[in-house]
């Protein structure tokens, strides 16, 4: 079956619409809006209760101490995923697992996760 979304009417690749499709059921809608007019949207690490920003610009600041970390997110045969994926997947590891994000992630501050 054919989708006949606008997404898809443009050509949009079928990864790419449905990692939006999912990325979009688990953002709030305050997140969803700020996505699509800010291109980003605010997050809270669960362990230590401070806000990143994540956004399609790929780097995931933290505003409050002007930290920026990077973290890059491939499939297991080591290939991009798309980018809504990408988001999505930062987002959930900030919310349930924030230590693991930034043991992860590059600081770009140090150039090296932070342990």
């Amino acid at each position: 079956m054919t989708c006949l979304c606008r997404e898809c009417i443009k050509g949009e690749d079928a990864a790419d619409h449905e990692a939006r499709r999912l990325l979009a059921r688990h953002l709030s809608k305050w997140q969803r809006r700020n996505l699509n007019t800010n291109g980003g949207f605010a997050v809270k690490g669960n362990e230590t209760g401070r806000r990143y920003w994540i956004s399609k610009e790929g780097d995931v600041p933290r505003p409050r101490d002007q930290r920026h970390f990077c973290l890059m997110v491939f499939d297991e045969n080591h290939s991009e995923v798309p980018e809504a994926d990408a988001i999505l997947a930062k987002k959930i590891l900030l919310e349930c697992n924030e230590h693991l994000f930034l043991s992860t992630a590059y600081d770009t501050l140090t150039g090296r996760p932070q342990r």
